[in-house]
C-alpha cells in the first residue's frame, strides 16, 4: 500500500505554483507597470553635467545614456562596481551601504538618465531626491512600488502572512498527499484492537520493533538486538528511523511522524546523533541497502554474499500501514504531533 501518486503530483504542482506565480506576477507587474519617477528634461540645466556636492554632505550626479534600456543596464553595472556591504532593490531602484565609509546611496534609472545620490542616511537621500528640480514621483506609479515604498510595513506584514500560509498549506497538503485510506467497505476496528495488532508485529522475524510510549506507539529499527545489530553495522546502516504513531479515534486515523537520526557504530553499538542533526516530518520515499561480501558457507554451499537486506523505511512502514488500513483506519503522515499545532497542521 502506497500513497496516491496523483495526490503527490497535484501537491507538488500546487507548491510550485504557490511559489512561482506570486514572484512571476510581481516581476511582470514591475516590468509592465509605470515608472516610479518622471524626468523633466527642461529643468535639467548645464549645472548637472558633473557631480554636485551640497552643504549637508550629500552628492548628486546625473548621467545620460542613449536609451532607457541602456540607462537601466548602466545603473546595474554601477551598482556592481561600488564596494557595498549591503544592497537592496525595489523594481529597478537600488539602495546600498558603502563598505568603506558606510554612506548610503541610491541609483535611479529614469528615462535616459541615471541619477546617483549619496548621503549619510536614507532620510538625507530622500530629502535630496525630493529637492531635485528635474525629477518627481509618478502619481500613477505601480502598485508594487507604492506598497514597498510608502507602505513598507504593510508589505512586510503581508509577505510574512503569505509565508506562514504557505507553510501551513505545505504541511496540510503533504499529509493529504501522503495519506493512505482503507477501502470503502472496510469497517473500522476498535482502537485497542488496532493497537494490539501493531504490537503483535513484534512476534515476526523482522528488523524493527513496535513499542508503547505514553499514549503513542513507536516503530524503530532493532539497533540493540544482537540478531540484527551485526547485519546493520556491517551493512552500513547510517540512519536510524523512528515512526511515531498517535491514534485519532474520532476520525479513525493514525497520525504518523517520521524521524530520522544519523547513526554511527562503535564496537557493535549504535550512537545516535544529537537533536541538531535529525530531520522530522513526512517521508514520501526513502531507500538504503546493506550487504556484506566475502567468502561464506551458508545453506550447504559456499557463497560470496552473507546477506543482502534492504534497510528501507518503506519496508518498515508496509506492515504498519497494512495493519492500520486493514483495520479500517487511515494512515496519515504529519509534520508534527505537538498538541498546539496538531489541528493547524493536520
Amino acid at each position: 500500500m502506497k500513497p496516491n501518486r496523483r495526490r503527490i503530483i497535484v501537491y507538488v504542482i500546487c507548491i510550485v505554483a504557490a511559489m512561482v506565480v506570486p514572484v512571476a506576477g510581481a516581476m511582470l507587474l514591475g516590468l509592465l507597470g509605470p515608472e516610479p519617477y518622471l524626468l523633466d528634461e527642461n529643468s535639467l540645466g548645464p549645472e548637472w553635467s558633473s557631480e554636485r556636492r551640497f552643504p549637508d554632505g550629500s552628492t548628486v550626479s546625473v548621467t545620460a545614456y542613449p536609451s532607457p534600456a541602456a540607462a537601466t543596464r548602466a545603473a546595474e553595472s554601477i551598482s556592481k562596481s561600488i564596494p557595498a556591504s549591503s544592497t537592496t532593490r525595489t523594481l529597478n531602484v537600488a539602495r546600498y551601504t558603502r563598505a568603506d565609509d558606510q554612506r548610503r546611496g541610491l541609483l535611479l534609472p529614469v528615462d535616459r538618465r541615471v541619477v546617483h545620490v549619496e548621503a549619510a542616511d536614507d532620510r538625507a537621500i530622500d530629502a535630496r531626491l525630493r529637492s531635485l528640480p528635474f525629477i518627481r514621483e509618478n502619481p500613477d506609479g505601480s502598485l508594487l512600488w507604492i506598497l514597498f515604498t510608502r507602505h513598507a510595513g504593510v508589505a512586510v506584514s503581508l509577505l510574512g502572512l503569505y509565508i506562514v500560509a504557505i507553510g501551513i498549506f505545505m504541511a496540510r497538503g503533504a499529509s493529504w498527499a501522503a495519506e493512505i485510506t482503507p477501502g470503502p467497505q472496510a469497517a473500522a476496528a476498535r482502537a485497542d484492537t488496532l493497537r494490539s495488532r501493531l504490537l503483535a508485529l513484534n512476534k515476526l522475524d523482522i528488523p524493527f520493533q513496535v513499542r508503547e510510549e505514553s499514549d503513542r506507539l513507536v516503530a524503530e529499527w532493532r539497533i540493540a538486538d544482537a540478531q540484527w545489530v551485526g547485519l546493520m553495522e556491517a551493512g552500513g546502516l547510517h540512519e536510524a528511523h523512528r515512526i511515531y504513531m498517535e491514534f485519532d479515534e474520532d476520525r479513525h486515523r493514525v497520525r504518523s511522524l517520521d524521524v530520522h537520526q544519523t547513526a554511527s557504530w562503535s564496537a557493535g553499538t549504535a550512537q545516535l546523533s544529537g537533536s541538531f542533526s535529525f530531520f522530522r516530518g513526512i517521508s514520501f520515499f526513502e531507500r538504503s541497502r546493506g550487504a556484506q561480501y566475502g567468502l561464506f558457507y551458508r545453506d550447504g554451499r559456499w557463497t560470496t554474499k552473507a546477506y543482502d537486506y534492504r534497510f528501507v523505511l518503506s519496508e518498515m512502514k508496509a506492515p504498519l500501514v497494512q495493519a492500520i488500513v486493514g483495520s479500517g483506519w487511515k494512515f496519515t503522515p504529519v509534520v508534527s504531533l505537538s498538541r498546539p499545532f496538531a489541528r493547524l497542521l493536520g
